[in-house]
């Protein structure tokens, strides 16, 4: 097994078709560790960033990947670098691509990685990995063993709730609270007398896409507006929209829409990749707020999920009680930092904490 860094677009957009369909075998996949997200994301947000994607190869091909950038970090008036993973903050989970089937390959991968962070002196600092995941626990246990410090933290925030879509619409519909339910059909009821009947929609084609990305984004400046919320900033939009029509021509993107016959009155931006539907993000206009557009819209989008087969419904990060109604399940995300003993930042760290100028639990500051 051999070990390669790519660290520029050329040889990175390269890649391509390989970092996919080796994602494609690998059971904790999700849409976060797509080619796509990570390239695109890359290209919106490289200030004060150097890609630093780990290849791991033998005479089969690629067997692994580590998608990570160097960023630049101040820490206690001491400057450092750190590798950290690619699409931090705006990819709700994190994590590495590497074979389910084989662990000697992957005792190999997680041995050349150390070895690279020793040599290179390098901090480590993997966001939003989903917790009790075996790969991960392998990963932390081989660093440690390794001569390198592990420092493992839940993160705030990184609880993920989740729907199953096991069974039928119908049988999913009628466990949940039955008031919960009822207040959603008469809400559903008293809007179509008010305003006529609600359409339910998907954007389908990139001559569509253009007008209804536009009027997602007028939707998300209404709902912050109303909210008080800080407003989406013009490279997070350049962003989104082209992770819509890169996710578009992939069959990946689901922007839907609640409609009258005379107005949008509710959107969300979704992914759907290995029939699990990622939603991002959401919005409906407040003036039409004492109708509960979002739940209403839930039900629209759950009752379309189930018909076409998903398995699963994904709200990622946040624990907002609305998603506690629809399901209880939720995954909890963690923090991986790593670092050798030997290094710069080892010694100062250890030193504050020593001194007791600082705790353990303030390295999530790292």
């Amino acid at each position: 097994m051999e070990m390669r860094e790519i660290n520029n677009l050329d040889d990175f957009e390269l890649i391509k078709d390989k970092w996919n369909s080796l994602l494609e075998t690998i059971q904790n996949k999700n849409i976060f560790l797509t080619w796509d997200w990570n390239f695109i994301w890359f290209k919106h947000y490289s200030e004060n960033r150097n890609l630093s994607i780990l290849i791991f190869e033998n005479d089969k091909g690629i067997q692994g990947i580590i998608p990570m950038v160097r960023k630049k970090l101040r820490f206690h008036r001491i400057n450092y670098t750190i590798l950290e993973n690619m699409g931090i903050p705006n990819s709700d989970y994190g994590g590495i691509i590497v074979p389910d089937n084989c662990k000697e390959i992957r005792d190999q991968i997680f041995n050349l990685f150390a070895n690279f962070i020793k040599e290179n002196k390098l901090a480590f600092r993997m966001d939003e990995v989903p917790e009790n995941i075996k790969i991960y626990k392998e990963l932390k246990s081989s660093l440690a063993a390794d001569d390198i410090h592990v420092f493992v933290k839940r993160q705030p925030l990184s609880y993920c709730p989740y729907i199953s879509l096991d069974g039928s619409w119908e049988t999913y519909r009628s466990n949940l609270d039955k008031k919960f339910r009822k207040d959603i059909e008469r809400n559903s009821r008293r809007f179509e007398r008010d305003f006529g009947p609600i359409h339910f929609r998907k954007s389908s084609s990139i001559e569509e896409l253009e007008n209804d990305f536009d009027i997602f984004i007028n939707l998300q400046i209404i709902k912050r507006s109303h909210k008080g919320f800080e407003q989406i900033k013009s490279d997070e939009k350049s962003f989104l929209y082209d992770i819509a029509k890169s996710f578009l021509a992939n069959d990946w993107l689901n922007l839907s829409f609640l409609e009258t016959k005379d107005d949008t009155i509710a959107c969300g931006l979704a992914f759907e990749y290995n029939n699990i539907y990622y939603y991002y993000l959401n919005a409906f206009d407040p003036k039409y707020s004492s109708y509960s557009l979002g739940k209403i819209h839930y039900f629209y989008i759950l009752k379309n999920l189930f018909n076409r087969g998903f398995k699963e419904l994904d709200f990622m990060r946040g624990d907002e009680t609305y998603k506690s109604v629809w399901s209880s399940s939720r995954r909890i995300n963690e923090r991986i930092i790593a670092y050798p003993n030997d290094s710069c930042l080892s010694k100062l760290i250890n030193l504050l904490v020593r001194s007791r100028y600082i705790l353990w639990h303030d390295l999530e500051m790292i």
